[in-house]
C-alpha cells in the first residue's frame, strides 16, 4: 500500500459511521471516520495518530468499510480475486 493513496467510504462504511453496527476498535473507527475521499494514507496517519495506519486501512478493506479510489468507480471488483494488474 502506498502512502499516497486516496480512500472512500463504501456504503456499509457510512452505515458504520452513522451506526456503530459492527465491531470495529476505536482506532479503526477513528481511522474511518477520517476516509473522505481526499486524505491519503500519509495524512490518515498524521492525523489519527496511528503507527499502524496500513495494518488499519487493510482492515476496513478487507471488511469492505473502505475501497481505494480506483476501485469506487469498478462495479464489477470483486475482492475474492486477485487483481489483473498488467
Amino acid at each position: 500500500m502506498k502512502t499516497s493513496e486516496i480512500f472512500h467510504k463504501t456504503a456499509k462504511g457510512q452505515a458504520e459511521v452513522e451506526n456503530r453496527s459492527n465491531a470495529l476498535s476505536v482506532k479503526q473507527r477513528r481511522v474511518l471516520i477520517l476516509v473522505n475521499g481526499e486524505n491519503d494514507a500519509a495524512t490518515l496517519k498524521e492525523l489519527s495518530l496511528c503507527e499502524n495506519i496500513v495494518e488499519i486501512l487493510q482492515t476496513l478493506i478487507d471488511g469492505n468499510f473502505i475501497q481505494h479510489e480506483d476501485m469506487t468507480n469498478s462495479s464489477t471488483y470483486d475482492r475474492t480475486q486477485p487483481r489483473n494488474t498488467g
